[in-house]
């Protein structure tokens, strides 16, 4: 997984389109910037915030996502607990759901 602008993954998209590194039997972990490159690979993941247009949702749903990491790796609770835990403490509001 690497960090890198939407510029960027464009051109490490047609460097690895050329070295055969976007078809069968890759995949690509991408970041959200990634994600918006014209040229995405089929089999890409990432993740794109619901709010990443609004800066105050992008904020909220990024300390979300942190917070969820920080009690996976700090919890010694079964992961079904903490996905209750992180489904009921997000807000209410129609940007926090993942789509």
């Amino acid at each position: 997984m690497l960090p890198f602008s939407t510029d960027d993954a464009t051109q490490i998209f047609l460097d690895a389109a050329r070295l055969n590194m976007t078809g069968e039997g890759y995949v690509w972990i991408v970041t959200e910037q990634a994600l918006r490159s014209r040229n995405v690979p089929s089999g890409t993941l990432g993740l794109q915030l619901v709010g990443a247009e609004d800066e105050r949702g992008h904020i909220s749903d990024s300390l979300y996502v942190s917070s969820f990491r920080l009690l996976y790796t700090y919890s010694q609770q079964s992961l079904s607990l903490m996905l209750t835990y992180a489904l009921y403490s997000a807000p209410l509001r129609s940007s926090s759901s993942f789509s």
